[in-house]
């Protein structure tokens, strides 16, 4: 998402002494981000529901 706090030099050098693989996605292609399907996913299930939880344990 190019949000500096997680592009800076800092965060990659980590990431790389980590040995994480990154995903480059576009910001105009938010279909290619698979949190993007989970958010969707979530607010649908949410939907179903005719009274929002009260809590964590109801969720």
């Amino acid at each position: 998402d190019n949000d500096p706090k997680h592009t800076c030099k800092k965060v990659r050098e980590w990431l790389e002494e980590q040995d994480f693989g990154t995903m480059v996605c576009s910001a105009q292609s938010p279909d290619l981000n698979p949190i993007e399907h989970t958010w969707g996913y979530l607010k649908r299930r949410l939907a179903e529901h005719k009274h929002p939880p009260n809590g964590m344990e109801q969720l």
